[in-house]
C-alpha cells in the first residue's frame, strides 16, 4: 500500500525540481503527535446529516449532472451504438470512426461514456456545456 503511494506521489512530482531530505520525527513532532494520537470524540461528526441536501446544493448550479449526461446518452443513436458491448475488426459505420479509434480507451460508467477519465457529452447537451465553460 505505501509502494502504491510513494509511486503515485513521485509520478505527480516528476515536473518539479526538488532534493529529498530526510528529517527526524523530533523535527516535526506536533504534526506526528497529531496524526497518532487523534481525538477519541466525535462530537464533530453528525450521524443524522443529510449527505443529499449537500450534493443537491452542489450540483444545482451545474449546466448538466452526471444523471443527466447518462439519459442523453441513453438516448443519443449513435452513442447507444458505441456502448453495444464488443467493437467489429472494422469499423461498422463511417460516422462511428472517431469512437472506433478510440475504442480500447472508452468505458462506461452509470451510464456516462467516458474516453479514458474524461466524459463524453452527447451531442444534445453539448451546446449548454460549451457555452458554460466559454462563461468563465
Amino acid at each position: 500500500m505505501a509502494a502504491c503511494r510513494l509511486t503515485r506521489w513521485a509520478i505527480a512530482l516528476m515536473n518539479y525540481s526538488f532534493d529529498i531530505e530526510y528529517r527526524s520525527t523530533k523535527s516535526f513532532c506536533q504534526a506526528d503527535c497529531l496524526f497518532r494520537l487523534p481525538s477519541s470524540s466525535d462530537e464533530l461528526f453528525d450521524a443524522n446529516f443529510d449527505h443529499r441536501e449537500v450534493e443537491d446544493e452542489l450540483t444545482a448550479e451545474l449546466p448538466v449532472t452526471a444523471r443527466m449526461i447518462a439519459d442523453a446518452t441513453g438516448k443519443d443513436s449513435m452513442l447507444k451504438q458505441v456502448k453495444q458491448s464488443g467493437w467489429p475488426e472494422k469499423c461498422p459505420k463511417e460516422e462511428l470512426r472517431i469512437y472506433f479509434i478510440k475504442r480500447t480507451e472508452l468505458s462506461v460508467s452509470y451510464g456516462c461514456l467516458l474516453w479514458g477519465i474524461r466524459t463524453v457529452i452527447p451531442m444534445k447537451l453539448r451546446s449548454r456545456v460549451l457555452m458554460k465553460l466559454h462563461e468563465t
